[in-house]
């Protein structure tokens, strides 16, 4: 009997020690980052309970800034972040739609650490 309670009481630790990304996501992050050319972009996600997200984005560029709206649904399986159906605005015109995968490294309260498609890390902050 004590070997059963040892053993049910290693698993709820383990259990209740596993991170639950789809909940600690939820909120509006932001990112900053400095391009190759020294251009910046910037970007804040919102994620939202229902598996829905709002995005948007300021880029430098030669003609000067341009911004990009998008939204979608998101599914996270592990540490898999899935983007379904994005749909990418530019002036209020849709530019682009697609799918899109991540990987989460890091998500803390105030930390979020995606690897992208290509091995490039990009890290946000709660807003």
């Amino acid at each position: 009997m004590k070997k059963v309670f040892i053993l049910l009481f290693g698993l709820m630790c383990l259990f209740s020690c596993s991170k639950d990304y789809s909940k600690m996501i939820i909120g509006t992050w932001e990112c900053a980052e400095s391009n190759e050319d020294g251009s910046v972009t910037v970007s804040v996600e919102k994620y939202m309970p229902d598996g829905t997200f709002t995005t948007k984005n300021k880029m430098a560029v030669r003609a000067g800034m341009v911004e990009l709206d998008g939204e979608g649904k998101y599914i996270i399986e592990d540490d898999i972040f899935k983007i379904q159906g994005l749909v990418l605005k530019y002036g209020g015109e849709k530019i682009g739609s697609g799918d899109d995968e991540r990987k989460i490294l890091k998500l803390t309260d105030d930390e979020l650490v995606f690897e992208l498609w290509n091995g490039n890390k990009t890290t946000y902050k709660r807003k």
